[in-house]
């Protein structure tokens, strides 16, 4: 798959500015495949689901006892070479002392200033509280990520046995997510060394999986554990939940949405909103000052160097730091404007194409076609582009290519 060479054996080989494009152009083609197959499905209705036979029941555990066992190996080996460390990154120890505050009834969103600068804990709930489960029982929380993953990786399998009759693509879908995983590791080790991205990338594997299930109270889950750890989302959620609206019966949208927003509230509003309204805001201001933090060379670069993250040959940062004129921070602020208008652009082009042919197309793959080329914009678009944010968007063309390879497409 073109777009997983683009961030692993390929990363960079056009250069600067061409890899970028390739890679974007990669996941967006993707995307754009799903919307295809949307109408294709339409007119070619499957059957129902596929019931799995005891034997493939017994494969599926194979399969993840393999792909598992040989992910752990080199994941084993990664974790020793990289030490969690604040002079290499500061993700997983900003992580480790929330969890700590909040295990010591401490209020977690508090400026950390114990490393020799001020850092201000900007993440979401459920991006920091299932290391509580590493904390107490003295693991890596790199490794609690990978679990959540595997998990996400078990209804994947169990996804693909219900739609699909032949071993071949069976197989084929199958080594796909461990394939991506272990050229990760190979070509771009530091993405699991420094970050728990795996469960992010475990979060919106269950969202696109979700996409499909009859249930109100899954899908509106998938929802929320995407929202509560990244506010990516924000944007596509009014579209996924206006084709439900439009789809299914209009109260259906309601409870998905009345589950994500209860959600919100027990988790992150009462808890710590309430408390400190300024967090939502203060979090958001902090991504600016950490992406004109990135936009400069680094200390340990060369004065001729360009910003390290901005010239990796994925996302679209270094056009803008390269071609437009003025200050940094001009440039930087014209970028952020894009983003969002990009964004927001693709949504509603999006939404006018369902309104226009919502009866001629499976709306669930549309959805989940949308998700992609919505993700494809926003990341590809997004002012830091570190490596490790692309796992998220890789992850999701998984369960598009198992749409297009299940028998009913």
């Amino acid at each position: 798959m073109l777009e997983v060479g683009m961030i692993t054996f390929l990363r960079g080989r056009f250069g600067p500015h061409l890899s970028p494009i390739v890679f974007f152009v990669a996941s967006l083609t993707i995307g754009l495949g799903g919307i295809r197959l949307a109408f294709l499905e339409r007119k070619n209705k499957s059957s129902e689901p596929y019931k799995i036979p005891v034997r493939k029941r017994a494969m599926l555990v194979g399969y993840l006892t393999a792909g598992i066992g040989i992910t752990s190996i080199a994941l084993t080996s990664l974790f020793a070479n990289y030490r969690i460390d604040v002079k290499y990154s500061d993700i997983i120890p900003i992580i480790a002392v929330m969890v700590k505050r909040l295990l010591n009834n401490e209020f977690p969103y508090q400026v950390i200033s114990e490393w020799g600068y001020k850092a201000f804990p900007a993440y979401l709930p459920l991006q920091w509280m299932p290391f509580i489960i590493s904390e107490v029982l003295h693991f890596d929380y790199r490794w609690t990520a990978f679990v959540v993953l595997c998990i996400a990786l078990a209804f994947y399998g169990v996804y693909v046995l219900r739609r699909t009759a032949s071993p071949v693509r069976i197989g084929c879908l199958w080594f796909l997510p461990f394939f991506t995983l272990l050229a990760l590791t190979k070509y771009d080790p530091q993405a699991f060394g420094i970050s728990i991205e795996t469960l992010i990338a475990a979060y919106y594997l269950i969202l696109s999986l979700t996409i499909f299930s009859q249930s109100n109270f899954l899908r509106g889950l998938g929802l929320l554990l995407c929202l509560l750890s990244r506010y990516s989302l924000i944007l596509w959620v009014p579209l996924y939940l206006g084709i439900i609206f439009l789809s299914e019966k209009r109260k259906n949208a309601f409870v998905i949405a009345a589950v994500a927003v209860l959600g919100i509230i027990l988790i992150y509003g009462v808890p710590f909103l309430v408390k400190k309204p300024s967090i939502f805001l203060r979090s958001h201001a902090g991504y600016t000052t950490a992406a004109t933090v990135e936009w400069q060379v680094k200390e340990w670069q060369a004065s001729t160097d360009k910003p390290y993250h901005l010239f990796r040959g994925i996302g679209f940062a270094s056009f803008f730091y390269d071609y437009l004129n003025g200050a940094l921070a001009k440039r930087l602020r014209i970028l952020q404007i894009f983003h969002l208008a990009a964004s927001v652009m693709v949504i509603g082009i999006l939404g006018l194409l369902f309104l226009k042919f919502k009866e001629d197309i499976d709306y669930k793959i549309f959805a989940l076609a949308g998700l992609k080329i919505y993700l494809a914009f926003f990341y590809d678009f997004i002012q830091i582009p570190y490596s490790y944010l692309f796992i998220v968007p890789v992850f999701v063309s998984i369960p598009v290519l198992a749409v297009a390879l299940s028998d009913g497409s």
